[in-house]
């Protein structure tokens, strides 16, 4: 009875909501990018339905930019006075722990470090031509993810990349606190789609099988988180 009081807020979720169509390259970072959004369960995509996605601009400055990010400046701010700095790497052929049969690919590992050298927090992030993936992000501080994370999207916008996608959960299954966060940082919620897309019979079929994957999901969140994502 639950999952049926919240079918207004699903069918607004997966009506309403954006979609995004991803370009990706034939290239190792492409390829595992691809093998990522192409991961299924229970026949359906586990990171296309309603991810968070942010759109990049093409100046760094204009990402700082505006009343929405000021949560953004303060907390990098914050950081940045502690001594805190971040800086990369690149990992020639990686794959992820969770799945070693993925294909191998540079990765970028990010690190935060405090002013003697202890290290905060950690970043690993795939960058394709037009779009990156953020496998994860851990940090020991509130104040480091923001850095940490701002200075992944400078050297993004630096690059020409124009989507920056996470390893998360579809929005409706992800914590409030970590809707929250995404959402101060300029993401938002969209369907995914790679080309070539689908036909429109099996899209069709696509949307019918998530809205019955997203009810019953509905009985493991409330209504509140469902409406903070719309």
């Amino acid at each position: 009875m639950r999952a049926l009081a919240l079918l207004p807020y699903l069918l607004a979720l997966l009506c309403v909501i954006p979609r995004t169509r991803l370009r990706l390259s034939r290239s190792p970072s492409g390829d595992l990018i691809r093998s990522h959004l192409r991961l299924r369960r229970w026949g359906l995509p586990r990171f296309r339905l309603a991810q968070g996605v942010l759109h990049l601009p093409e100046s760094f400055s204009t990402y700082m930019r505006g009343r929405s990010k000021q949560a953004v400046r303060t907390n990098v701010a914050r950081a940045r006075v502690r001594g805190i700095q971040s800086a990369y790497t690149i990992v020639p052929a990686w794959t992820p722990l969770e799945r070693p049969r993925a294909p191998a690919a540079p990765v970028q590992y990010w690190q935060a470090k405090s002013q003697t050298g202890v290290v905060l927090g950690e970043a690993w992030v795939t960058v394709d031509e037009d779009c990156a993936l953020l496998h994860s992000l851990v940090t020991k501080e509130t104040d480091v993810r923001w850095l940490l994370h701002t200075a992944i999207v400078e050297q993004l916008c630096i690059s020409g990349c124009r989507q920056l996608l996470t390893d998360s959960y579809d929005a409706f299954l992800m914590p409030a606190g970590q809707q929250y966060f995404q959402r101060l940082l300029g993401y938002s919620v969209e369907r995914l789609y790679l080309y070539p897309s689908l036909s429109p019979r099996m899209n069709a079929a696509s949307r019918v099988l998530a809205l019955l994957v997203t009810l019953l999901a509905a009985a493991a969140v409330g209504e509140q988180s469902l409406a903070g994502i719309l």
